[in-house]
C-alpha cells in the first residue's frame, strides 16, 4: 500500500520520529517511511529503543558513541560484525539487537569497558569496509541496500579484549592498528565539519545568552543580592562623619566594596565549567567546536553581567550627581553603597572608584575561571577556593599593614590583587581630603588628638607604596594572564581527545 501522501523531497530526515508512541504505532510509523524508502527517497532516522520488529524494518545501521562511528552497514551485518570481537560481543539469540547495541555502547569514560569500546571505534576506522564506504563514490538517492555480512578486521589491541582462542584468531586476523594513521585521518575528518571559528563562537555565545536568559531566578537573585549588599553597607556607613575616625570607617568601606565584589564574582562562576564539562567534552570530541571558541564564547556571554552587577553596587546612589542621576533606572531603589557612603562627590571620580572596583572584581572572576576549568567537580572548586582567596585577602593591606609583614612572606603581597586595587581606590578617595579636628590648640589642631589632618597623610602612613599607573596596569595585567590560564587548563584537559 502507498504513503498515504508523497511530498516531492528527495531525502527525508525523521529525528526520533517514534518517541512516546507505543511499540504497534511504533511500527507503523517506521513501515511507513520504509514505503517513502521504497519509493526512490533517502529516509534517514534516528530511532528510540525499537523493538525487534521495528528494528528489522530498517536497510542500513549507524552506530555511533561519543560522536565516532563504530559501525556503518547492513542491518544483518551489524551482529557479525560484534561478534568478532569475542563472546561477550556476540549477541545472544532471542536478543533484540537494537537493545544489545545500546547496553554494549553505553560506556563512558572511568567504566571497566570504556578502552574496549575506545579499541572498538578505532578498529572500526582502520577496517577494511570502512575504508571502503570512504572509497566509494556517493550511491544515488534510492540505492538498494545489499545485506551481505561484513568481512571484519580484528586490529591491535583488540585480540586483547577476546577470551582463549577468540583472541588467538584475533590476533592472526589483522595487522596492527596504526595510530599515526588514524590520527591523520581523523584530524583530516573533523576539519572537514568543522565550520569557521567566527561561526563557532557565534553559536556558542548565542547559546550561551540563551542560557542565561533561561534561568531568570537566578538573574533576579543575584540582583536582589546585590541590592541588598549595597543597601547593608551603605546604611552601616550612612554618610560616615569626617572626623578622626573617618580613616578606619572610610577604609573599612572600600575594603568592604573590593571583597564583596570579588568573592561575588569568583564564586558566581566557579561551578560554570564543571556543571557543562560532560556536554562539552562530548561536542568537542565529536568535532563540533573548538576549545577557544567555546571558552571565549562562554567568558564574552558572561561578560555582560560582570560589568553590570558590580557598576549596579556602586553605582546607583542617595543624590548623586547630575551625570549619575542619568544612569539610574527606574525600577531600582536609589540607595547603594558609593553615594549612602559618602566617598566623594565628584562623578569622575565616581567613574575612576568603579572601574577600579570592575578590574578587581574581573581578576577575581578569572581566577575563578581558572580554578573551574582546573579541578575535576564542583565540590573540588568550592573547597580549593576559599584556599586560594583568603591569603591574598590577608596581605590586601588592610588586616596588617604591607611594611609589618615578615621579609619571607614580603612576595605574597605582590600576588594580592586586593593590594592594588585597595592602593589605587585609596588614591582616588584621600587625595585633596581633609579630616576635620575638633581639638584645637591656639587654632591648630591637637597631634595628640588629631593624627590625621588630611588625606595625604592618609596616604602616606597607610599607602606608602602606591603607584596608581601601576596599580590598574597589573590589575589590568592580572585579568589577561588568569584568563589565559583558564583557557590553557581547558586545552590540556581535552588535549589528545580531539585536535584544537
Amino acid at each position: 500500500m502507498p504513503p498515504p501522501f508523497t511530498p516531492p523531497l528527495c531525502a527525508v530526515f525523521a529525528d526520533e520520529p517514534t518517541s512516546g508512541l507505543d511499540s504497534d504505532m511504533a511500527y507503523q510509523v517506521v513501515k511507513m517511511m520504509k514505503a517513502f524508502a521504497a519509493s526512490g527517497r533517502t529516509v534517514l532516522s534516528t530511532i528510540h529503543q525499537p523493538s525487534s520488529e521495528t528494528y528489522s524494518l530498517f536497510n542500513k545501521l549507524l552506530l555511533m558513541w561519543h560522536g565516532r562511528t563504530v559501525y556503518y552497514g547492513s542491518r544483518e551485518g551489524a551482529v557479525a560484525y560484534f561478534a568478532q570481537f569475542g563472546p561477550k560481543y556476540a549477541c545472544p539469540q532471542y536478543t533484540n539487537p537494537a537493545d544489545f547495541f545500546i547496553k554494549m555502547l553505553a560506556v563512558v569514560q572511568g567504566d571497566a569497558r570504556y578502552e574496549e569500546v575506545l579499541a572498538i571505534a578505532e578498529a572500526w576506522e582502520t577496517s577494511e569496509l570502512a575504508k571502503s564506504h570512504a572509497a566509494r563514490a556517493p550511491p544515488t538517492l534510492g540505492e538498494g541496500t545489499g545485506v551481505a555480512a561484513p568481512q571484519v578486521p580484528a586490529v591491535g589491541k583488540l585480540a586483547a579484549l577476546n577470551d582463549g582462542g577468540d583472541a588467538a584468531e584475533a590476533g592472526k586476523a589483522g595487522p596492527q592498528a596504526d595510530n599515526s594513521a588514524f590520527d591523520k585521518i581523523q584530524k583530516e575528518d573533523t576539519a572537514a565539519f568543522r565550520v569557521e571559528w567566527t561561526r563557532q563562537f557565534g553559536i556558542l555565545f548565542d547559546r550561551a545568552l540563551t542560557n542565561t536568559w533561561r534561568d531568570p531566578i537566578l538573574t533576579k537573585v543575584r540582583m536582589g543580592q546585590t541590592l541588598f549588599i549595597g543597601i547593608l553597607a551603605g546604611l552601616i556607613y550612612l554618610q560616615v562623619e569626617n572626623n578622626q575616625l573617618l580613616p578606619q570607617n572610610l577604609n573599612g568601606a572600600i575594603f568592604f566594596i573590593l571583597i564583596n565584589q570579588s568573592f561575588s564574582g569568583l564564586f558566581g562562576v566557579i561551578q560554570t565549567f564543571p556543571l557543562e564539562r560532560p556536554i562539552f567534552q562530548r561536542e568537542h570530541e565529536s568535532g563540533a567546536y573548538s576549545v577557544s571558541a567555546y571558552y571565549w564564547s562562554k567568558t564574552c556571554a558572561d561578560f555582560l553581567f560582570q560589568i553590570f552587577f558590580p557598576t549596579l553596587f556602586v553605582a546607583i546612589g542617595k543624590d548623586p550627581p547630575p551625570v549619575i542621576r542619568c544612569l539610574q533606572f527606574s525600577h531600582f531603589p536609589p540607595f547603594a553603597a558609593y553615594w549612602m557612603i559618602g566617598i566623594t562627590d565628584s562623578a569622575s571620580d565616581w567613574l575612576v572608584f568603579t572601574g577600579i572596583v570592575l578590574l578587581a572584581a574581573n581578576v577575581a572572576i578569572s581566577l575563578g575561571y581558572l580554578i573551574s576549568t582546573a579541578v575535576p567537580s564542583v565540590d573540588v572548586a568550592l573547597a580549593v577556593a576559599p584556599v586560594v582567596i583568603l591569603p591574598f585577602l590577608l596581605f590586601g593591606g588592610l588586616f596588617v599593614n604591607t611594611a609589618s609583614i615578615p621579609d619571607w612572606l614580603a612576595w605574597a603581597e605582590y600576588m594580592s590583587w586586593f593590594r592594588y586595587a585597595f592602593n589605587a581606590c585609596a588614591e582616588i578617595v584621600w587625595k585633596d581630603r581633609v579630616i576635620n579636628c575638633d581639638a584645637l590648640i591656639n587654632g591648630v589642631p591637637d597631634p595628640e588628638k588629631c593624627p590625621f589632618t588630611s588625606g595625604q597623610q592618609v596616604l602616606d602612613i597607610s599607602f606608602s607604596e602606591r603607584d596608581f599607573a601601576v596599580d590598574i596596569g597589573v590589575l589590568s595585567g592580572m585579568v589577561v594572564l588568569y584568563r589565559f590560564l583558564a583557557f590553557l587548563a581547558l586545552y590540556l584537559r581535552t588535549r589528545g581527545k580531539q585536535n584544537e
